[in-house]
């Protein structure tokens, strides 16, 4: 019972909140909630293929009694963090509820897709590695190829989950990830937000203008009565709004940097972000980050600068498959 104390917290009637560790120091753990009143579960994120995780996950479905051949999933966005750890705990009887575009990228990763995806962009972004699976392999597991085909369930803006005596209405919310996924229980005021009201810009090649599909998302959310925010990172939180508009203005602020760090010569991503060390949230230098550290923060640039072109601030050139920037 002690470990039940450490990991699993009542979060609301029948609603638990399981903490994850994580074997990435940088993020430390995700939240996975557990929803349920007896009859069919629902476990929202239930984390990353690793022994670690598993064992607290394991431990949680134990001491709440949860009987895996009644119990579904819904998944807030593909990334191995929240998603990978499925295979574990999936039964025959199981549905994944997903956004369709989040689920087509699990199925790109499985097929070796977002692998050549990822090459062209590290050579567009001018990243000096060029080897896609030196950078991102941890990014890829292998958990997202173990089940196939996956008795995925596409949910839409707007569909509804009724699970533990709570109506949750389905938000698609793109930003953090192409079209990550939200709980919203009305009545309550209750989101389960995943990712979405953190800084990440997580894309590929998926979207013109991420960081525009953030903004909407945020200004989306923001409008909503939450009274309480049940995120996939750190503890729930009641202040959602003041949150939305401190992570806005973080951007604003950082669009206002990288056009600065573009100065009069044109660029690309990663000479920008090299600019840009000593605003970046690291204790190292950004050359002595890393290759997966560096490509998420050469990402992000990536995606303000993609956002400063499409306002008209700056333009781009795309000289031998490397793209520059310039004012």
């Amino acid at each position: 019972m002690s470990g039940r104390a450490e990991t699993i917290s009542e979060v609301l009637p029948g609603i638990f909140r399981i903490v994850v560790q994580l074997p990435i120091l940088e993020v430390g753990s995700v939240n996975a909630y557990i929803i349920g009143d007896g009859t069919r579960a629902l476990i929202v994120d239930p984390g990353m293929a690793h022994p670690t995780c598993y064992e607290i996950m394991e431990r949680a479905i134990e001491d709440l009694g949860l009987d895996l051949e009644r119990t579904d999933f819904f998944i807030t966005h593909h990334h191995l963090d929240h998603f990978s750890s499925v295979p574990r705990f999936l039964s025959g009887t199981s549905h994944v509820y997903i956004s369709r575009p989040e689920a087509e990228f699990i199925g790109r990763i499985a097929s070796g897709e977002a692998e050549a995806e990822t090459a062209v962009f590290l050579e567009r972004m001018g990243f000096p590695e060029k080897k896609p699976m030196k950078v991102v392999a941890q990014f890829f597991s292998d958990a997202y190829s173990k089940r196939r085909p996956w008795p995925f369930h596409y949910v839409a803006d707007g569909d509804v989950i009724e699970k533990g005596g709570y109506r949750f209405t389905c938000l698609v919310t793109p930003g953090h990830s192409m079209a990550h996924g939200c709980l919203y229980e009305s009545s309550l005021g209750v989101l389960i937000v995943g990712d979405q009201i953190t800084a990440g810009i997580q894309f590929l090649l998926d979207r013109t203008d991420p960081l525009a599909d953030h903004f909407q998302s945020l200004t989306r959310l923001r409008e909503m009565n939450v009274k309480l925010a049940l995120p996939g990172h750190g503890s729930p939180f009641k202040d959602h709004r003041e949150r939305i508009d401190s992570l806005r203005a973080h951007h604003q602020a950082r669009l206002e940097a990288v056009y600065s760090a573009l100065g009069k010569k044109e660029k690309d991503a990663y000479e920008i972000t090299l600019a840009l060390d000593g605003l970046l949230p690291d204790w190292d230098s950004f050359d002595m980050l890393p290759p997966h550290r560096k490509f998420i923060y050469a990402r992000h640039t990536f995606a303000y600068l993609q956002h400063l072109t499409t306002r008209g601030r700056i333009d781009r050139e795309n000289r031998h498959g490397r793209i520059l920037f310039f004012r």
